[in-house]
């Protein structure tokens, strides 16, 4: 059904009174979860001219939004003020206010153990708890990621629980909760494509479901591309995120060969780019971060191992990427003479501890088991980072600092990690001895002291 028109669903009086109070605006809509994905979404929601409820179990979080203040850089202060002068956007931590949702929007984070299994203990208490508190008929839409076969495991939860809170009339059985999956591709910081230009996967978990949630959408300015099931929409957003992990190992892997050939990696990358058909490039780096590439990866991995069809490329796509902290690590060593990869005595300044070039989002950032390699490794180890004053993880023995000349001028090597457009490259270019740039990041700058990764 990919690309394609669904059947159409048969009416009940339950989607037809949810599909009238889409279509004039007037359907309440609550977002369970206000973080990276569901704040944005929430605003988006909100411009579109519904009413909207933003629910999160963070109570700062929540003062934060009364006061107007944006703690997501795709969200603005701006924003936020005008959509609280109109009455559009409020934030909560209580529940109940799901009672009053004709349409409740999931976006709660998900995430995997050490061990690398699901972790959607987050997902089954928000569901939990919308179980018991919506009143049918209403729209639930899962956004979080999730490994395949969820949603129409939670969608009988929902209904069976929804059917008690049943006081609104109008709702069959089987149809009290109509439930799909529309799982986010956000990319925080993209100017480019943000939740409007970037159309939306969607699966009903019934096709009258699935025709809710595209007009839900559509009524949002989003774009949708219908697919046969939940479980095609689930397995569509794992699969973009493996994709990308596994094309990042290959990358990083030949950074590694390129060196030992003594040959420049990105080099090699420009020219294979010149290419106009069969190549997607992807860059080499000190390792994965963000919420999702480094874990979706492993919610289709446990699937498959669980359906007798274990994955041996994401299992070794990850040796690859988490081997590159210490790759990092070696490399520097090399660069300061230290041959056995003892660093002890020599001074590192890391530039950058988050996860990605221009946002304050430290999830899972390679910054951290870089540091804590070159720790290992016997370093001092210095860290700045324009955005961020501290790191969730990062070894207690780094200790951030100004970016001046004496600083850089004081290490013995300046390892760029997360290469933010305000970090002042000139007087690092200036004043360091040695730049190990694991980035990238200054390829237009033609300076003796650069050494990319």
């Amino acid at each position: 059904m990919t690309q394609a028109e669904p059947a159409v669903a048969p009416a009940s009086a339950g989607s037809e009174r949810l599909r009238t109070a889409l279509a004039s605006k007037q359907a309440r809509v609550a977002v369970v979860g206000l973080g990276f994905a569901g704040l944005p979404q929430a605003v988006v929601i909100a411009e579109a001219g519904f009413t909207v409820t933003g629910i999160d179990v963070d109570g700062e979080r929540v003062a934060q939004l009364a006061r107007g203040e944006s703690y997501i850089t795709d969200v603005t202060a701006d924003q936020l003020h005008a959509l609280r002068r109109t009455g559009h956007f409020h934030a909560t931590t209580e529940a109940a206010a799901l009672t009053e949702a004709d349409c409740v929007v999931v976006c709660v984070p998900t995430g995997i153990t050490a061990e690398r299994r699901p972790v959607l203990d987050a997902l089954e208490r928000a569901l939990g708890t919308i179980a018991d508190t919506v009143r049918p008929p209403a729209l639930v839409i899962i956004e979080s990621s999730v490994p395949p076969g969820t949603t129409r495991r939670v969608a009988r939860l929902l209904d069976s629980h929804g059917s008690g809170n049943d006081d609104r009339g109008g709702a069959a059985p089987g149809e009290r909760v109509f439930v799909a999956h529309a799982p986010e591709r956000i990319d925080p910081g993209n100017r480019q494509y943000g939740l409007r230009e970037t159309p939306r996967v969607v699966g009903g978990e019934t096709a009258a479901a699935l025709d809710l949630a595209r007009q839900f959408y559509a009524q949002c300015g989003v774009t949708t591309v219908p697919v046969a099931s939940v479980e095609v929409a689930e397995l569509t957003k794992v699969f973009e995120n493996t994709f990308r992990f596994v094309n990042i190992s290959l990358v990083n892997e030949l950074a590694q060969i390129a060196t030992a050939l003594n040959v420049s990696a990105w080099e090699v990358l420009e020219a294979a780019s010149t290419k106009p058909y069969g190549f997607m490039p992807h860059e080499p780096g000190p390792g994965v971060g963000g919420s999702c590439i480094p874990v979706i990866p492993f919610f289709l991995a446990d699937v498959a191992e669980r359906l007798g069809a274990p994955s041996h490329l994401i299992a070794a796509a990850e040796r690859v990427n988490t081997f590159m902290p210490q790759y990092v690590t070696d490399r520097a060593a090399a660069l300061l003479g230290r041959r056995d990869g003892d660093l002890a005595g020599c001074h590192i300044l890391v530039l950058g501890v988050t996860y990605k070039p221009d946002q304050s989002d430290c999830r899972h950032s390679p910054a951290v088991p870089v540091v804590e390699r070159l720790i290992a490794a016997g370093a001092t180890v210095r860290v700045h980072d324009p955005l961020v004053t501290e790191a969730a993880g990062l070894h207690p023995a780094a200790s951030f600092a100004p970016l001046t000349a004496e600083v850089v001028a004081a290490a013995d090597l300046v390892v760029v990690v997360t290469p933010h457009r305000s970090l002042d490259y000139e007087l690092v270019l200036s004043h360091a001895r040695c730049i190990l740039d694991t980035r990238n990041a200054l390829r237009d700058r033609a300076a003796p002291n650069v050494v990319p990764l």
